[in-house]
């Protein structure tokens, strides 16, 4: 059984552009064994508790371990992530995102069940809301943009953001460091069964968990990550235009498109739509249901217009594009300011005809 949640992270955060604009803070989800107390998902996102953020999470379990250390420039070390890959028998959530109907295409595709605490019944789920407070600890030393709890009902309290450095690359980052060391640490207080005591072993959770599937667990179903991700990435639509796929302020572009003609098409009879599956966390790319045979797939990723884009959260993307807007309404103004000056000295001069 694996304990499901989402919580907001206490540290500001700035833009990747000149690390000068604070853009908020960001939700962190957290999948916890409950046997074990191992962390095995994360997701971290700008954008606000929601079911396409919680299935992230769930992703995660799934998605290549090496690859993501690499990435983010930790050490990869195959032992951390012994439940890479299995899917739990059970997922225990909260009343909020989680009692989405979407959930009903974990249950219904995966083969594993969800199920919801009652109102108002955080203690359902202690395990991983004391995990939340357990990895904020080594948030503390950072200093960097960290805000107490306290601090955001205190009246006139200290501006934290005025001290945020890191970005939300920078900030998966530690969270990457600290999810590895919190399954490899002794957690003193978990108490293990009496013949473990016995034969010495220590309450570590990537070690607890491997010897419980073994003992405790049984045969847990185990999926590669492009069985699940259509599953469980985030529906939506997009325009085929002559310019390339356009998503989310965002063009892309796919061979198999270009070899349909689809951007031909596109450029002689108009937009038209296409079903695509996303992560809302990254926009590198998306996937696109074939139109053909919606059971298959392809990937389109970001054209060159939109590649400044690349590594960004749809949220920092809208954010922008948001302020693109802005100063080209300013730019309007600007222009039209100098046209009414041009004309003034026209008349001054007498060139214009009344």
């Amino acid at each position: 059984v694996c304990e499901v949640d989402g919580s907001l992270v206490d540290v500001w955060l700035v833009c990747v552009e000149g690390r000068t604009t604070v853009c908020g803070k960001a939700t962190l989800y957290l999948v916890v064994d409950r046997l074990s107390r191992l962390i095995v998902g994360f997701y971290i996102s700008l954008d606000a508790p929601s079911w396409a953020s919680g299935t992230q999470a769930i992703l995660s379990i799934f998605k290549d371990k090496r690859e993501l250390c690499k990435e983010s420039g930790v050490p990869y070390n195959e032992a951390d992530w012994p439940a890479h890959g299995l899917m739990p028998n059970r997922f225990f959530a909260d009343r909020g995102e989680f009692i989405s109907q979407a959930s009903d295409r974990i249950a219904d595709g995966l083969a594993v069940t969800v199920t919801n605490a009652r109102s108002l019944w955080s203690a359902a789920k202690g395990l991983v809301e004391c995990s939340f407070k357990l990895v904020h600890v080594p948030l503390k030393s950072l200093k960097a943009g960290y805000e107490p709890a306290r601090n955001t009902k205190v009246r006139r309290g200290k501006k934290y953001e005025r001290d945020a450095k890191m970005t939300l690359k920078d900030l998966r980052r530690q969270f990457l460091k600290i999810v590895i060391d919190h399954n490899r640490r002794v957690h003193p207080t978990y108490r293990l069964p009496n013949a473990d005591v016995r034969a010495g072993h220590q309450p570590i959770p990537r070690e607890v968990f491997t010897r419980s599937l073994q003992t405790h667990m049984g045969l847990l179903s185990q999926f590669e990550e492009h069985e699940v991700r259509l599953k469980l990435l985030q529906s939506d639509t997009a325009k085929v235009t002559q310019h390339g796929i356009e998503f989310g302020d965002c063009y892309y572009w796919a061979q198999e498109a270009h070899d349909r003609d689809w951007f031909t098409r596109a450029a002689m009879r108009g937009i038209e739509k296409v079903n695509i599956r996303h992560n809302p966390g990254l926009v590198d790319s998306i996937y696109i249901l074939d139109p053909s045979n919606p059971s298959t797939h392809f990937v389109a990723v970001l054209t060159d217009y939109s590649g400044q884009h690349k590594g960004l959260s749809r949220a920092e993307v809208r954010s922008v594009e948001l302020a693109a807007r802005a100063n080209n309404a300013e730019a309007e103004e600007i222009n039209l300011n100098i046209r009414l000056e041009a004309a003034a000295a026209h008349d001054a001069d007498g060139l214009t005809v009344k």
